[in-house]
């Protein structure tokens, strides 16, 4: 880009912060989880009134992938989040039972197969449960909380479901002319409040991390409604996201002044001069539904105008 080309592009940017503010729009920015997120679970059996303990090593915690995505008012220094959801993906710990094809009327958990969890629980001269979670993924979301100064706010988020099985098998082998059985049921759209401790979003360089602690109760029925297993899952996931991407720092869909704007507040430290010059190549590309939202010019707008053209001119006089 030439200097000529320059100036424009910092007198359009003047323009284009005189401009009537468009319409507010949430626009996701997207988190990708790292893969050292965990969550443990620890599983409450009514009929048993006790807690469940790992199948094996490891069985009682798994890693988790995938992405969230969240709108805030300010990229740097955030006063308000709100979740807008995501695929948060549970991995397999291990191979656990019951088996995904355990008979409905048996009490025999079948061959241990890939879960993300496998729990157990034996009571003597009741039953022996065996309980495995697969294909387990969430959404979070929220209403707009505020953000203090020190990048907190608090864990509010509705975890939803968005697939996933539980598989179970009861052995009541201690109790004669008891009826054994296994269930696969399906976990879609079970949800639960998050209950953790706060949340936090951090900017360090050009980059944001988003903390979510997990402290919540999701409920296991079985075919007749019946509240089985009440699983506890704690743990944190951390995601971090560029706040950087082609000029565009606020992430709204295109690059303009308000973006020049923010790489000023963010320089040096935040933004670079690389991130300038992302700036510069792709000033003026608004996305369509951002164009079809901006309202006609006011005055202040042309007078913006007016500077741009100046500053164009007096540039092409100084060549």
């Amino acid at each position: 880009m030439t200097s000529y080309q320059f100036t424009a592009g910092l007198a359009l940017a003047i323009a284009a912060l005189l401009l009537p503010s468009a319409p507010v729009q949430a626009v996701p920015l997207t988190f990708t989880i790292d893969l050292t997120s965990s969550v443990d679970v620890v599983g409450f059996v009514n009929q048993a009134n006790n807690n469940t303990v790992p199948q094996g090593p490891g069985s009682d915690s798994t890693l988790y992938s995938g992405s969230i995505q969240v709108d805030v008012d300010n990229l740097l220094a955030p006063t308000t989040i709100e979740f807008l959801g995501g695929t948060v993906i549970a991995a397999d710990s291990g191979s656990w039972l019951p088996s995904s094809t355990a008979a409905a009327n048996s009490g025999n958990p079948g061959t241990a197969e890939p879960a993300n969890y496998g729990l157990e629980l034996s009571v003597p001269f009741l039953a022996d449960f065996w309980l495995a979670i697969r294909d387990l993924e969430f959404s979070p979301t929220s209403g707009v909380n505020a953000v203090d100064g020190s990048g907190l706010f608090p864990s509010t988020q509705t975890i939803t479901t968005t697939q996933g099985i539980s598989d179970y098998t009861v052995d009541f082998s201690f109790i004669a002319g008891q009826n054994d059985f296994s269930e696969h049921a399906d976990l879609t759209g079970v949800s639960a409040t998050n209950a953790a401790a706060n949340g936090s979003y951090v900017v360090s360089g050009s980059t944001a991390t988003l903390t979510m602690p997990i402290d919540t109760v999701l409920i296991v029925t079985d075919d007749m409604g019946a509240n089985v297993f009440e699983l506890t899952y704690t743990g944190t996931i951390t995601a971090t996201a560029s706040l950087s991407s082609d000029g565009d720092f606020d992430s709204d869909g295109d690059t303009d002044g308000a973006d020049f704007l923010l790489w000023q507040q963010g320089f040096p430290g935040t933004y670079t001069a690389s991130d300038l010059a992302d700036w510069e190549a792709n000033f003026g590309s608004p996305s369509p539904a951002v164009v079809a939202n901006v309202p006609e010019p006011a005055s202040l707008a042309l007078a913006g105008f007016g500077i741009a053209a100046a500053c164009l001119v007096r540039r092409r006089r100084q060549q």
